[in-house]
């Protein structure tokens, strides 16, 4: 594999893996109680692999939950954010998700996840 979790896992304890196929990736989370962690490993034919091999052993981006993500992206919009997707997406585990375009975040790529209340 050309990712290795086991420094993550150590620290906070593996809650699961999970393969989404839909992505052709691997997901497994760690959580210490207040911040979840997930762990992105893509398959060989993923088209994710190019993405996460520049981040390598690193973070990819930071994700942060609300709970009605149109709203979020408009007023985003609206003070001069963009994004990589003006609609919501299907993200990893069913939540919608929607990510800022780096460029307009200084260089972080910023998820913005729905979670309802």
């Amino acid at each position: 594999m050309l990712y290795d979790s086991s420094f993550v896992e150590k620290l906070f304890g593996l809650m699961g893996r999970k393969v989404i196929e839909e992505y052709n990736v691997f997901t497994s989370f760690v959580s210490n109680g207040e911040v979840l962690i997930e762990l992105v490993v893509p398959a060989e034919n993923s088209l994710f692999k190019r993405n996460l091999r520049k981040a390598g052993n690193n973070i990819h981006h930071i994700a942060f939950t609300v709970t009605d993500i149109a709203s979020y992206i408009g007023k985003y919009e609206e003070a001069g954010y963009r994004f990589l997707n003006k609609k919501p997406v299907n993200g990893f585990r069913g939540h919608r998700v929607a990510f800022m375009n780096p460029l307009s975040s200084k260089g972080t790529l910023i998820e913005l996840v729905e979670v309802k209340e």
